[in-house]
This record gives structure tokens, sequence and C-alpha cells, in this order.
């Protein structure tokens, strides 16, 4: 059995992403259903901004009012608002917010006269912002990010390439910093993938992909990113991610399965 038809127009991208690496021997599984599950999140949370952004500018708002965004979600819902720290960074002024429910694909914004002050989740998340974005050397913009929570006191910020051209897709190139609310500090920063590749746009069916390919190299399984950007792509294909002892697939809905190495190679070749 083949695992890629040579009847397929296009086979295969090779993706090399260069650096040091990290293998073990073993994989827990558990491992792989929390990568799932964050990388849908990211998925969500890119979705909810594009959305909720769309949605607020057909209103034509001041754009003084606009400042960062940042979204939560909350029972399957989720809240996008927009505005800014207080001069003093004691809170967060929100300008206006989205709800935004995927099931029903439906988006309401509130704009408010006055600003709402705001010391929970968005305050938290943009004084995390600060850290990372002081922390942060991007390679070739646009960027964007992504904040998901971490347990009860941490928060996950994710900054990887952003979308520039209607032709390729922009994959590597991302890292996971840790922030701390209790101690306004990013705690750990996780290079996810170092390079930036861009992957070719499949515009229709008659350009067939069968899979796509990547060698984990800063990590020992796949990451959040990975899911990312096998859900946001609009063909419909799965994503091998090879390390010394396993292949991971990745299937279009983002699921992880996982392959000896070696008995991938074998069948391969058969």
């Amino acid at each position: 059995m083949k695992l890629f038809s040579s009847s397929v127009r296009y086979l295969l991208f090779i993706i090399i992403l260069f650096a040091g690496s990290l293998f073990c021997q073993t994989i827990n599984d558990s491992e792989l259903r929390k990568v799932e599950t964050l990388g849908r999140q990211l998925y969500e949370y890119d979705m909810a901004c594009w959305v909720a952004s769309d949605s607020l500018m057909a209103s034509n708002p001041d754009q003084s009012t606009l400042g960062t965004f940042l979204a939560a979600r909350e029972n399957g819902i989720w809240k996008v608002g927009f505005g800014r720290l207080s001069d003093n960074s004691d809170l967060f002024l929100l300008f206006h917010e989205a709800v935004y429910n995927p099931k029903e694909n439906t988006c309401k914004v509130t704009s408010f006269k006055e600003p709402q002050k705001n010391t929970g989740f968005y305050f938290n998340a943009a004084k995390a912002l600060e850290k990372m974005f002081a922390a942060v050397k991007p390679e070739a913009p646009p960027y964007n990010f992504a904040i998901i929570p971490a347990g009860k006191d941490n928060l996950y910020l994710y900054f990887y390439p952003a979308q520039a051209s209607y032709s390729t897709y922009r994959f590597g190139g991302d890292t996971r910093y840790t922030y701390s609310i209790k101690s306004n500090s990013i705690t750990d920063t996780l290079t996810l993938h170092k390079t930036i590749l861009n992957m070719p746009y499949v515009k229709d069916k008659t350009q067939e992909i069968n899979g796509t390919f990547s060698t984990a190299i800063m990590t020992s399984i796949p990451v959040e990113t990975d899911i990312l950007y096998v859900l946001s792509r609009k063909f419909p294909a799965q994503h091998y991610v090879s390390t010394e002892k396993w292949v991971f697939i990745i299937t279009p809905d983002g699921k992880i399965t996982k392959f000896p190495a070696d008995k991938f190679k074998e069948l391969g070749t058969k």
C-alpha cells in the first residue's frame, strides 16, 4: 500500500523547519489530546476575531476606540473585546464587545458610549500582550496573536504568521509564551517552529493534494499550530509530522494519531 498516490497532481509538500531537536521514546496520548484541544481553540479564536472584526467595521466605528482585540470563550460562545489599557495600566477600557456564536453563525456587536472598565480577562490578557510584544522578534510580518487560558493563573500567548497572500499559506515561525497573571511576567517561552515557509494555496479540486509533510524539529510531537494550519487551510488533506520514533497523522478535522516511524517507512515502500 502506498500512502501517497503517484496519480495525484500534487503529492507532497516537504516542510523542513530548522533548529535543534528534542526526542522522546514514549508518547503519552493525553499529550496529543491536549495539543488537539489547544489547536482547535486557536482556530476558534482566530475565527472569532475575524468575524467580530468584520462585524464591528461594518458599523463604521470611531477608529480611536478600536485599540487591540481580545477574545475569550465561555460555554461555546466567544466574546471579543476591543479597547486598550488605561493610561496607568490599572484596567482595560472596553469600547466595543462582540458576541459570536459559531454554531448559529451569529455575531452581535455592542458599542459603549463610555468605555467599560474591565479588570477581568480582558485586563489580564492586555497586560500579557504588553509583556509578549516586549519579548518577540518577528521574522517577517504580518503576525497574529491568540491568548488561551492555561490553568487558573496562567495564559498561553501564541504569536504566529498571519496570511498575507491568497496564493500561499504561511506556516511556521511561531512561538508560545506562558504568562503568569500573579507575577505579571513571561515564565516560559517555547519555539514551536523556527522557520516560516510559504505553502502553495490549493484553489480547486483540479489541484488535488493527498497530504502535506513536516519534520518536528523543535518538539517531539505535533504542536497546536500544526492543528491550526490543518483546520485553517481550504483543502481537506492529512498532515504528517515526522519525528525520530514516530510519524503523527493529523486528519482534516484536527485529530492526531501516531504510527511507529519504522513501520511507516515499511508501508511507504510497499
